[in-house]
């Protein structure tokens, strides 16, 4: 979750770092929905709940960020009906239209199918349903990454199979025994690594964002991502040895959805605070400007979750309970 935070930062967009979160971080996310999707006892009921979940949060908060802009229509008479269409489309095409404080609502649609596709694949005791869906998303992804980036499609349907496909890890891997994944998690860990030092030295350079189907290398994407993904779990692993750190970013991880949905419009409101200071090279200035938009973009989206637990109304509207 603060991976997703730190990359979508604008301090860090010509950085290194966002180049390097930007491999792994939306993968992880699909992959830990795919650890914790469990088989459904009825496949009916269970696309029937996921969507309400996902699908109600989703537009609400679509409609109350999207709320500006429809203010804003009132005073630009000229213009008046192209922006009502363009605004009409954000809710029927969502995806790589979204900018801006929705620019991340992209994903809710897309691990919607991926999860639905998963109960499907789960939907029988026989594992090789599973891995052979799995087989298919990747192939699909790959032979399909050339021509997705260049055809506009809904929701981001075109990175479905690549979700997929992580969702689908994340599945195995929770089968697996202890050991394996320790082994996994080191062989990773050192794959990523290399992949880290051979990208600084400018050896090994190409960008992976789902959100708009640029997938430079798409073998390489799906390895480097599950590297990184495993490199996530063994740090996981450490922090969980300290009660208090394990306690805080369980706590986090459980109100996950609503950080994804308002971390994004309060980086964007305090963005233009901190580009009002002008320009900065220099590092502790910007590691500042990072801290403090990291801590906004956490803190307050819990604190909204807080507030959203106490009543009934706010809980059905905009949490996935």
């Amino acid at each position: 979750m603060l991976l997703v935070i730190v990359g979508h930062l604008p301090p860090l967009e010509f950085q290194p770092i966002h180049e390097i979160i930007y491999w792994f971080h939306m993968p992880l996310f699909f992959f830990l929905s795919g650890f914790l999707l469990k088989a459904p006892t009825s496949l009916g009921s269970a696309v029937v709940r996921r969507t309400r979940q996902l699908a109600i949060p989703y537009f609400c908060y679509l409609v109350i960020l999207e709320t500006p802009k429809y203010i804003s229509l009132i005073n630009d008479s000229a213009h008046r009906l192209l922006r009502l269409q363009d605004l009409l489309l954000d809710f029927v095409w969502g995806g790589s239209r979204l900018k801006g404080p929705t620019v991340i609502f992209w994903f809710v649609p897309v691990l919607l199918f991926a999860c639905i596709i998963g109960y499907f694949l789960l939907d029988s005791k026989r594992t090789t349903k599973m891995y052979v869906g799995l087989a298919a998303a990747i192939v699909v992804s790959v032979l399909g990454a050339p021509y997705v980036r260049n055809v506009p499609l809904p929701f981001d349907i075109g990175a479905v199979p690549y979700a997929l496909a992580f969702l689908l890890f994340g599945v195995a891997y929770r089968s697996l025994q202890d050991k394996s994944r320790t082994w996994m998690a080191y062989a990773g860990a050192c794959l990523f690594a290399l992949s880290i030092a051979l990208n600084l030295s400018g050896r090994l350079q190409y960008l992976l964002d789902m959100k708009y189907c640029k997938f430079d290398m798409p073998a390489l994407s799906f390895i480097v991502g599950l590297a990184g993904i495993l490199t996530t779990t063994l740090v996981s692993k450490a922090a969980a040895r300290s009660v208090v750190l394990n306690k805080a970013l369980g706590h986090v991880g459980r109100k996950s959805l609503t950080v994804m949905y308002l971390h994004g419009p309060i980086i964007f409101l305090l963005y233009f605070k901190v580009k009002a200071l002008g320009p900065t090279t220099d590092t502790l200035q910007l590691l500042e400007h990072v801290l403090v938009l990291s801590l906004a973009g956490l803190l307050f989206p819990l604190a909204a979750d807080y507030i959203f637990e106490r009543f009934a109304l706010t809980r059905k509207l905009f949490l996935t309970s």
